[in-house]
């Protein structure tokens, strides 16, 4: 039974579709910075670099909270590197913390245009860090990217659910009232310790 049990938590991860991540997916280092890969893909995804912007995954949790990291280095490879530039300037989140439920395919919009970070528009690169957790520890992968102003998702890129922390369109008006309850049981707490590391823990009550 404990067996079955580990193996349900080391499997109830989740994997970024959308753009391609940096490295290869390793269930067990996804527990660690950016999946276990500090350096940068060579090949970065072009990406759109005001709206229309879209991280897609497949999630395997039932209840879970999640956010994204900017970072705008030419290869961040710490933590450090998604919370200030070299200048010391403190970096936004991409996209807020935001509580949700529901296993499958989601997309999470990211507007990247609207962040207002000086130096970035056409052209520019950056990595985005997904950061969720839904009751098998801190989870984290990487996607490396270049914003192009006039770039657009490509078509076969489909969202049959889209969540952001503010609309979710899976969840009716009934299901909403029961997700609302759910998240306001969820207590969150975000440790960053001298900027070298990020921890998200979600108790339910």
């Amino acid at each position: 039974m404990a067996l079955l049990s580990f193996i349900a938590m080391v499997s109830a991860h989740y994997r970024i579709q959308y753009p391609e991540p940096r490295g290869t997916y390793e269930s067990e280092a996804q527990l660690t910075f950016c999946d276990g890969y500090t350096d940068a893909t060579g090949v970065r995804s072009d990406f759109p670099l005001g709206t229309g912007g879209l991280i897609q995954l497949n999630n395997s949790h039932s209840h879970w909270t999640a956010a994204v990291l900017i970072s705008v280095e030419q290869n961040p490879s710490s933590f450090e590197d998604f919370n200030q530039t070299s200048d010391g300037t403190e970096l936004p989140l991409a996209v807020s913390w935001f509580s949700t439920e529901g296993a499958g395919s989601v997309c999470i919009p990211v507007d990247i245009e609207s962040l207002g970070i000086s130096g970035i528009g056409d052209g520019s690169n950056v990595t985005l860090q997904t950061m969720l957790t839904g009751g098998d520890g801190n989870l984290f992968q990487c996607v490396d990217l270049t914003l192009r102003k006039d770039f657009s998702v490509p078509s076969n890129i489909t969202c049959t659910r889209t969540v952001n922390g503010t609309v979710d369109t899976a969840v009716s008006s009934s299901d909403s009232d029961s997700s609302t309850s759910t998240s306001s049981a969820q207590k969150l707490v975000t440790t960053i310790s001298g900027f070298l590391g990020i921890a998200l823990a979600a108790v339910l009550i």
